[in-house]
C-alpha cells in the first residue's frame, strides 16, 4: 500500500514563521541595545570625576555587543573602577572586606605622601543597571507576548 500526502501552504506557513523569527530576533537585538545604551549613559552621567584622574574613568566608559547583539556589555577600562564602585579600605563595599588599618603611599601625581584609610565607596555601575533592570525585563516581557 502506497499512500502521498501533501500540505497545500506548507512553504507559506514556513515563510511566515521564520518571518515572525526573524522580526523577534530584531526586536530582542533592539531592547538590548537600548538597554545596554541606558547603562552607559547612568554609568557616565553617574561616574565621579576627581583631580587626580580628570574624567578618566568617566570619560572612558563604553558599550560593546556580542552574540550577534543578543549581549549587551557596558565596560570601564580604567582598571580603577572596581574600588570607585565598591570602596577601599574600611570602607570597602561587598563579600571581600577591605584593609582594616590605615596606611600610606607616595602618590606621584601629587608628588608626596598621603595618609588614608580608605575611600568611601561611589556606585555608578550597579546603580544604572538596577535602574534599567526593571525596564529591560518588562520590554523583552512585552515583545514576547506579541503574537
Amino acid at each position: 500500500m502506497r499512500m502521498n500526502v501533501s500540505m497545500k501552504g506548507l512553504n507559506k506557513s514556513i515563510q511566515q514563521m521564520n518571518q515572525y523569527t526573524a522580526e523577534k530576533v530584531n526586536a530582542i537585538k533592539a531592547i538590548v541595545a537600548e538597554s545596554t545604551q541606558n547603562i552607559e549613559n547612568g554609568s557616565v552621567a553617574r561616574s565621579p570625576v576627581s583631580e587626580i584622574d580628570g574624567g578618566n574613568l568617566k570619560n572612558g566608559i563604553y558599550k560593546e555587543f556580542a552574540d550577534g547583539g543578543f549581549v549587551g556589555r557596558v565596560i570601564d577600562p580604567s582598571g580603577y573602577g572596581l574600588y570607585v564602585e565598591f570602596g577601599t579600605g574600611i570602607y570597602a563595599e561587598g563579600d571581600k572586606p577591605g584593609r582594616s588599618t590605615p596606611w600610606v603611599y607616595f602618590d606621584e601625581k601629587l608628588n608626596r605622601f598621603v595618609f588614608t584609610r580608605g575611600m568611601r565607596a561611589q556606585p555608578f555601575m550597579n546603580p544604572s543597571y538596577e535602574e534599567e533592570r526593571p525596564n529591560y525585563i518588562r520590554s523583552l516581557e512585552k515583545e514576547l507576548r506579541k503574537p
